[in-house]
């Protein structure tokens, strides 16, 4: 696990949280009219790309995002951004943990 992954999980989640907050998303909706689909799309093949270096494609978390880029609808659907984030924010914690050996 180098350096340079840690970052880039790090810089994800700090971008994906600010998008939410600018967003107004409260868990259930977003009442800014939520990510555009350049955020998305960004979010969902960046978030791909770590957890695949990180883990593999037959984790959880790869295959979670792997069902949404590959859905006909919610692949290019922005409203999905906060249920992707949060399958990434979940794979870099589990990250975080095996950093430290827990």
């Amino acid at each position: 696990m180098t350096n340079k992954n840690k970052e880039f999980f790090e810089e994800l989640i700090i971008e994906g949280e600010k998008v939410l907050k600018r967003s107004d998303w409260d868990g259930r909706r977003y009442s800014s009219g939520g990510p555009s689909s350049e955020e998305y799309s960004s979010l969902v093949y960046r978030g791909m790309d770590i957890i695949l270096k990180v883990f593999n494609k037959d984790s959880s978390y790869y295959i979670g995002l792997d069902r949404i880029a590959s859905d006909e609808k919610k692949s290019t659907n922005s409203y999905y951004y906060a249920h992707c984030f949060g399958i990434i924010k979940g794979a870099h914690i589990a990250y975080k943990k095996l950093l430290v050996g827990n």
